[in-house]
């Protein structure tokens, strides 16, 4: 387990690239004349760049056929799924960090009008969630499918399911952060169902990687 997310971790260093900082900055160009959007925009530009990694790496895998070199070495089919998962993890709790540490930057240091500390936390949490909500349905669908024919899910996962999730919010009249609810409250029905959600993902993982077997 531990040489596979070594291996995970030295693919997503080496497929950095300059394009990714200029992308960045470009991003932020554009939020120059609306200065409360600064901190969205970079929390959305983190989140994705984040949630992408997990199939960046599973993109490799597949160019150098990882799936011989598995039956070669004594890798259960568990390990290799959970090393994307954990992977999937950290790139979000890396997102979720990097995002509240420029946000504490934003109110403390800098400090520019243009967030509060509630509002950091929660941008955090939000990409925190999305990185695991993407990865948990791209995940499965690029072990049935290979990550190049399952790009499509990507535009899906980036415009729709955020959009439907607040259309449902709002049908229903739920209010996020929820007022009735507690800290405690809210990080145990958080955690619960994150780790329903990655259970769930994992699950039909190993039955299709059980079914590629046979």
């Amino acid at each position: 387990m531990r040489g596979l997310l070594k291996k995970d971790i030295f693919l997503i260093l080496k497929s950095f690239s300059p394009i990714y900082l200029i992308l960045f900055f470009a991003v932020m160009i554009q939020t120059f004349q609306s200065p409360r959007m600064i901190f969205p925009m970079i929390t959305f530009w983190f989140t994705i760049f984040f949630s992408s990694q997990t199939i960046t790496t599973m993109t490799f895998d597949e160019d150098i056929n990882w799936n011989q070199t598995m039956h070669s070495i004594p890798i259960t089919i568990y390990d290799e799924v959970a090393s994307k998962y954990l992977i999937s993890m950290l790139m979000g709790l890396l997102s979720y960090a990097l995002i509240l540490f420029i946000g504490c930057i934003f109110i403390y240091i800098i400090p520019f009008d243009i967030t509060s500390l509630r509002e950091v936390i929660w941008y955090s949490i939000i990409s925190l969630c999305l990185c695991i909500l993407y990865n948990s349905i791209m995940i499965p669908i690029a072990f049935r499918y290979g990550t190049r024919q399952s790009r499509i899910i990507l535009l899906i996962c980036v415009a729709a399911v955020p959009s439907l999730i607040l259309l449902i919010l709002n049908a229903l009249g739920i209010i996020i952060p929820p007022s009735s609810f507690s800290s405690m409250q809210f990080a145990i029905t958080y955690i619960s169902i994150i780790v329903m959600i990655i259970l769930i993902s994992y699950s039909f993982c190993i039955i299709l990687k059980n079914d590629n077997k046979l």
